[in-house]
């Protein structure tokens, strides 16, 4: 017979989460929040529910009180009055986070976001004040551990741990990191150093699996990690623990070390981790547990996960009761209760249907997705479909790039040759790792779209409760357990936003700039609203755009721009016009040539033809127009190049529709425009062989994108096209689907390349 799992500290980690997330987010005052605690300790004594639920109710007095302690420790020292006058201050402090990188929004220049711990405010006195730092030049250069001194306006940053926000502040003053954080400075830049060689993909890649640092990957690499759930690895939490931890104790075995210098081994090991990576919230949860199972080692007791997961939420959030608001610290501890709770039941159902060893290798993954899914659909609008298979694949090679990339990071300074040998086998490992998460990130139905917010996240637990308890409680009759099943793939389908996914793919709720798969032909939407979008051509009849529009949730067009009178760009107008509300319309000029203005005025929209240069701001897009037709134009080729050729942006995305110019109408634009610099360029004319290289060398341009039907009888797109544009990433809507694009700290492309 198994034991039993020791599950008395539960309630205790359980009540002392609630008290300090409750304080942390400023819900109730800490006097209230002691006084119901202390009427908890009567109650619950004066019914003799026993000597657990009293020290659980009790734990959560003492929690109340530890964290209006903190929350009182954050205006010391003159920050409260600084907050209050809202004048400029001159502040010292210690950097306590590594500069990420933020998207530049409205400025001319990059952002960067950091915290740093205040000691003093000229005139105020000592502090211990957190401060998020958001600023530009030689902020992005300073270090964890660094000493600075700077000169801003603090604003109040609400509840949480950092009590202020400095918008764009000077930095007048460093002094280099000192001791361990110094020390630690110099191995992270010695390892970076160490992967140069590698391809960047890879090499940042490395660097985030080993040491923590993900500012060098790219935003399309951090969504595909993303989306194949293989985030924990760039966030060096648990798996790289358990790796280092085995790493350690096979290690020590072989010398022939007694557990209590084993102990003191494996708790050294897990101090010079946690300051390599940096004290994130998740390596601390993982870093606590390290240590009482160590602790328990020492003593000569059997190490129990559940009691040390409790143990270590309990004491990590009277030290930071502020961790209670982080979802990384959230995720991390539901994932390893998943794991430690229920992967042993997932491996016993799996082992009647696959091999032991795969059982549990797949039961990991499986638990900590179930257990996690409902925290992540309450900041997103779904989950990735092959995460668990994406982890089943990448968490050999984690271990690989663990053990070598740490091994790289400790003999560098030693004998660099070796270490480079090491950082460069750390990175072949990596390799495999970037192709899973790629893969899964881009498969056929790799997302699945899901209620976000507050419904998503109870409609989530539902489902992940019924599992856990179909599979868990042995007693429930089968009838009983099939039952449960069926509410819960109820409660599955009646969801819409479950229903959107299962009808058609939804979009991701943040596009600012579409290009939809309608075939052999063009559509753009370009977001104004939550709700609303100018369209930039429709696309050929039959090509689906009222689909397009339905999965980017646009009920409303104030825009339509139709570049030229074709049948695979106004295709659909008539169908479009009849379904959607349409404020106005744009066309060209030979478009009074055509059927359009005939449907236009049945439809009674007001439309005319766009000067060149007019620009117009249509709730969050802005346009301009940088060539319209001649009205002249008769044959094919003059009507292609007479297509309005627009610019916009929106959400912070920029992009510039070709149309269906061809080598006359690019080189008469090429000399207009001028170098210009885009996020996105729609190319021209479907990616047709007729292309001029001044423009595309005038236009510098982050992403192509050639709108194209899948067997098409022309050959679009040219192979020498394809060619010219290799210096960008291209995406195609043939091999992609739609192709949603959207600013997350950098430009992310979603679709659903082969």
């Amino acid at each position: 017979m198994k034991p039993r799992r020791d599950a008395r500290l539960v309630p205790v980690a359980l009540v002392v989460y609630g008290a300090a997330g409750i304080q942390s987010a400023e819900v109730l005052d800490a006097r209230e929040a002691i006084l119901l605690g202390l009427c908890g300790v009567v109650f619950v004594w004066g019914v003799r529910w026993g000597r657990g639920a009293a020290l659980a109710t009790l734990a959560f007095v003492v929690a109340s009180g530890v964290t209006a302690l903190h929350l009182g420790a954050r205006l010391e020292g003159g920050v409260g009055e600084a907050l209050a006058s809202g004048e400029e201050v001159v502040f010292t402090g210690t950097v306590t986070t590594d500069p990420r990188p933020m998207d530049p929004g409205p400025w001319d220049e990059e952002r960067w976001r950091l915290t740093v711990r205040i000691d003093a405010i000229e005139g105020g006195g000592p502090s211990r004040a957190a401060v998020t730092i958001v600023g530009g030049g030689a902020w992005g250069e300073v270090e964890t551990g660094e000493r600075v001194r700077g000169r801003g306006r603090v604003d109040n940053a609400g509840a949480g741990r950092e009590v202020g926000i400095a918008w764009n502040p000077v930095l007048v003053e460093t002094t280099p990191a000192m001791g361990v954080d110094g020390l630690v400075g110099d191995l992270r830049e010695g390892f970076r150093k160490a992967v140069s060689g590698l391809p960047d993909d890879v090499r940042h890649l490395t660097v985030g699996m080993t040491i923590g640092d993900t500012s060098g990957m790219s935003a399309i690499q951090e969504e595909e990690m993303r989306i194949a759930g293989l985030t924990h690895l760039t966030a060096v939490s648990g798996a790289q623990f358990a790796i280092l931890a085995l790493a350690i104790s096979t290690g020590v075995k072989t010398l022939g070390w007694n557990r209590r210098l084993r102990a003191s081994a494996l708790v050294v090991a897990i101090l010079g981790f946690v300051s390599l990576v940096r004290p994130e919230p998740s390596v601390l949860r993982a870093a606590w547990m390290g240590g009482i199972l160590a602790l328990a080692l020492w003593c000569g007791r059997p190490g129990q996960a559940l009691p040390a997961l409790s143990t270590a939420v309990t004491g990590l959030l009277l030290a930071d009761p502020f961790l209670s608001l982080s979802y990384g610290f959230a995720l991390s501890v539901a994932a390893t209760a998943g794991i430690v709770l229920w992967s042993p039941v997932v491996a016993a159902a799996l082992t009647r249907v696959v091999p032991s060893f795969l059982a549990r290798a797949l039961s990991i993954p499986i638990a900590a997705q179930v257990c996690c899914t409902p925290i992540l659909v309450l900041f997103t609008s779904g989950m990735g479909s092959y995460s668990v298979l994406a982890n089943l694949v990448s968490l050999p090679f984690a271990a690989v790039v663990t053990v070598l990339g740490l091994a790289a990071v400790v003999v560098c300074p030693l004998c660099e040759p070796a270490g480079v040998a090491c950082a460069w086998c750390a990175g072949q490992a990596a390799r495999p790792v970037a192709w899973a998460a790629h893969t899964a990130a881009t498969l056929p139905g790799g997302w699945l779209s899901w209620p976000s917010g507050v419904t998503g996240g109870l409609l989530a637990a539902t489902v992940s409760v019924s599992l856990m308890a179909a599979t868990t409680v042995r007693r429930v009759p089968g009838w009983a357990r099939l039952a449960l099943l069926m509410i819960v793939l109820a409660l599955v389908a009646a969801s819409p936003g479950v229903r959107q996914a299962i009808r058609e793919p939804s979009a991701p709720e943040d596009w600012a700039v579409a290009v939809c798969d309608v075939g052999q032909g063009d559509m753009i939407l370009i977001r104004a609203g939550p709700t609303s979008a100018v369209v930039i051509d429709v696309g050929p009849e039959g090509g689906n755009a009222s689909g397009c529009l339905a999965r980017h949730r646009v009920e409303t067009v104030p825009l339509l721009v139709i570049t030229h009178p074709h049948s695979d760009h106004d295709g659909e107008m008539e169908r479009i016009l009849g379904r959607m509300d349409v404020g106005e319309a744009w066309i060209s000029e030979p478009g009074f040539l055509s059927g359009e203005r005939e449907g236009l005025e049945a439809a009674g929209i007001v439309f005319g033809v766009p000067e060149t240069g007019r620009t117009v701001r249509v709730g969050e897009a802005t346009l301009t127009v940088w060539h319209r037709g001649e009205a002249s134009a008769q044959t094919d080729s003059e009507v292609n190049n007479s297509s309005l050729v627009v610019w916009g942006e929106s959400g912070g995305v920029t992009f510039l529709s070709l149309g269906d110019l061809e080598d006359e109408g690019q080189t008469a634009l090429a000399g207009e425009l001028g170098p210009l610099t885009v996020d996105v360029l729609k190319v021209a004319h479907h990616g047709s062989a007729s292309q001029d290289p001044g423009l595309l060398s005038s236009v510098v341009f982050d992403i192509a994108v050639i709108s194209v039907g899948e067997g098409n009888p022309y050959g679009h797109p040219a192979t020498s096209t394809v060619e010219a544009i290799g210096h960008a990433r291209s995406f195609r809507t043939d091999e992609c689907g739609d192709i949603d694009v959207s600013r997350r700290g950098g430009v992310v492309v979603i679709a659903g390349c082969r």
